[in-house]
This record gives structure tokens, C-alpha cells and sequence, in this order.
């Protein structure tokens, strides 16, 4: 298995725990921020001049130092699902594109997070995406998601990044923010380029996590379970595989008066053939 230059990897350290130190010292609870271990949800999409808005929300210090699930609690526990009230993120002014034009701007999100593994010397770098069939698949710049991530986390302060609701670990930035989530991870949605293919998801649509990490650029991703953001605002991440939707009952009605009007039809047309 391929491994980072041994060089890249000191000065790699180095500048993340610099980062890390002067980052912490300058993200009082007034200011969105994440470290290592953190569950990130970025809400973005909206790209109208002087309109457009972006969201990062801490799922795992929303609302106080570990009130959610980080990476690790995520895995430990894959049959618990863990649902949040994001109405207030999702409806802030700018997310949704309210008046769609050409081009129309659909709401996307994904999830992000990076965890030390101190079996493999690296990172484990996880992200979300739309496609089902990422699991087994090898990602050669995975490396750059430790970087990009590190270096997000360090630049967020209260002038740049202020948290939404007072005692919330979430902010709402102009897309053109420096630190939107599209400005650092990029429009192309490959997540700081780490990843082959777009990491995201529509609303309503079912994220699939997967994991990487830095040291084993070589080796496939790995399925960390699945989350999903509804349209108004609920949003659920689970280690394992979250339940379905359940259809509803109108929608079971209406099939089945089709059926039944569709076997109506054809016993008219057997008879009249006969």
C-alpha cells in the first residue's frame, strides 16, 4: 500500500497542531467549529448572487460538547439513529433558492468528518454521497481531505463564522464566504478533491457514508452507514442503515384503485372479444 511522504507527514502535523492550537484559542461557543472526531453537516447549494447561503452544522456539539454522535460513537453504534431538528438551518434566509430561475439551484447537502487512527499513522477521512456503489471503491487523493479539513478548522472565528443560534454549534455563511462549505471543499463537490465522484445528496435523498483514510490511499472505502435530510428540517444519521420511508397510505389507495380499475378494463375487453 502506497503512504504519504514521510516529509509531508511531519509537516502535516505539525501545521494541523498549530492550527488546531490557534484555532482553539480564537473559537469561543460564539462561533461555528469542529475538530477531529466531530460529525459535520454542510447544507449548501443556493449560488444567487447577493442571496445564496451556506450552513455548517457540529452534529456532535450542537448543543453542548458532545450532545450528539461523533465518528467513533457513530460505529460503536450502528443500530441507534439519530435524529435533530434542523428546520431553523434549512429555512434561513438564503439556503433555499425561493425564486428559481435559470439555472434553478437545488438544496444539497452531505457529512464530513476526520478522526486520528493510531493503527495506520493517518486520518480516517468519512464523507457522504448520493451513489449506493462507492463502498470497495479506492480513492488515491484521499490524503487531501486531513488537509482541507485542518485547515477549515483553524480558519473558522467569530468574525467569519458566527453560529446561527446563540448556544447552537452552527453557522450560516454568504456562498462567497471564505469558509462556506463550497468555497472550501469546492463547487465540484469532490470534497477538497479526495474523492472520484460527487459527495452529496438532494433532499429527501439517502446519503450513504463511507470512509477512507490518509495513510492507505491504496485500500477501498469503507460503508460507516447512512443518513438523510428531509425537507422540513429533520435530519437522521445512523451507523447502520436507516428504515425505509414508509409509503403512504393515499399513495397504497391510489395503486390499488389502478389495479383495480386496470382488472376491470381487461375482464371488458375479454368480453367483448367473446
Amino acid at each position: 500500500m502506497k503512504s504519504m511522504n514521510r516529509m509531508k507527514k511531519a509537516v502535516l502535523a505539525l501545521a494541523g497542531a498549530a492550527i488546531m492550537v490557534t484555532g482553539a484559542l480564537s473559537q469561543p461557543a460564539q462561533a461555528a467549529n469542529f475538530q477531529q472526531g466531530d460529525l459535520i453537516l454542510a447544507i449548501y447549494g443556493n449560488r444567487t448572487a447577493g442571496e445564496g447561503t451556506e450552513a455548517i452544522i457540529n452534529l456532535t456539539d450542537l448543543l453542548g460538547t458532545n450532545s450528539g454522535p461523533s465518528m467513533n460513537v457513530l460505529s460503536s453504534n450502528p443500530g441507534t439513529t439519530y435524529t435533530f431538528n434542523l428546520s431553523a438551518y434549512l429555512n434561513a434566509a438564503g439556503i433555499i433558492d425561493l425564486n428559481p430561475a435559470s439555472p434553478a439551484y437545488p438544496v444539497r447537502y452531505t457529512i464530513l468528518g476526520y478522526q486520528d487512527d493510531i493503527n495506520t499513522g493517518g486520518a480516517s477521512s468519512l464523507g457522504g454521497t448520493s451513489l449506493s456503489n462507492q463502498v470497495g471503491t479506492v480513492h488515491p487523493a484521499i490524503g487531501n481531505f486531513l488537509v482541507g479539513m485542518i485547515n477549515w478548522s483553524g480558519a473558522l472565528t467569530d468574525a467569519n463564522a458566527p453560529n446561527l443560534i446563540t448556544g447552537q454549534n452552527g453557522a450560516v455563511l454568504a456562498f462567497t464566504n471564505a469558509n462556506s462549505p463550497s468555497t472550501r471543499t469546492g463547487t465540484a463537490e469532490r470534497l477538497f478533491n479526495a474523492f472520484n465522484v460527487a459527495m452529496a445528496a438532494n433532499l429527501d435523498q439517502l446519503l450513504y457514508l463511507v470512509q477512507g483514510d490518509s495513510e492507505l490511499v491504496d485500500s477501498p472505502l469503507l460503508g460507516k452507514g447512512q443518513a438523510r435530510l428531509f425537507a422540513d428540517g429533520t435530519f437522521q444519521i445512523s451507523g447502520g442503515q436507516l428504515a425505509a420511508i414508509p409509503v403512504p397510505a393515499a399513495v397504497v389507495l391510489f395503486g390499488s384503485g389502478l389495479i383495480g380499475l386496470a382488472g376491470m378494463a381487461r375482464r371488458n375487453l375479454f368480453r367483448q372479444a367473446a
